[in-house]
């Protein structure tokens, strides 16, 4: 294996019955809505029939009943909602399943832990973040709070050294 799984496996292959939520925050109207489109856009299916419910009359709504969701979100229109997805590619990586929660501010990405996980899988989860949070100037990334601090240092350095020209040779 590699750097990234050197640098991060011990987040991701413990199968403990967890669902940790990786958080890209601080984005804005557009950030959010080109992040859910990204990645309706990148996965194959989505998993069950994930549904919106409204703010005003409290019914709810099959996710693409309203029009796009994550503007809906951002317009307060309906609650902040979760959604699974299922063979999401980013690139030439590829994530089995995914769980995702839309925010006014933000996405939230939950993953299982456990065997799953390489470094290809990996890959893929962290060109997302990398494509959501963007050229934001705001945008950063949360972990749960039960995770220590280590793991949100990790995941930083991470993204920097997939930012860098030449990942393999590090620090530049």
């Amino acid at each position: 294996m590699g750097w990234l799984w050197n640098s991060v496996h011990d987040f991701f292959d413990i199968k403990d019955g967890t669902f940790p939520e990786i958080c890209i925050n601080g984005l804005n109207t557009s950030e959010v809505i080109s992040g859910y489109n990204l990645i309706r856009k990148s996965a194959s299916s989505l998993i069950g029939r994930p549904t919106l419910q409204t703010i005003e009359t409290k019914s709810l709504h099959g996710i693409d009943e309203l029009g796009n969701a994550a503007d809906l979100v951002c317009k307060r229109k309906v609650y902040p909602f979760h959604f699974m997805v299922s063979d999401l590619n980013i690139k030439k990586f590829g994530l089995y399943e995914l769980g995702i929660f839309i925010f006014e501010n933000g996405i939230a990405l939950d993953i299982e832990r456990g065997p799953l996980w390489g470094e290809r899988e990996m890959m893929c989860l962290f060109m997302l973040i990398i494509k959501i949070k963007g050229s934001s100037s705001s945008a950063f990334i949360r972990l749960e709070e039960h995770f220590n601090k280590e793991y949100q240092i990790k995941f930083e350095e991470v993204i920097l050294r997939l930012l860098s020209p030449n990942p393999e040779i590090w620090p530049q």
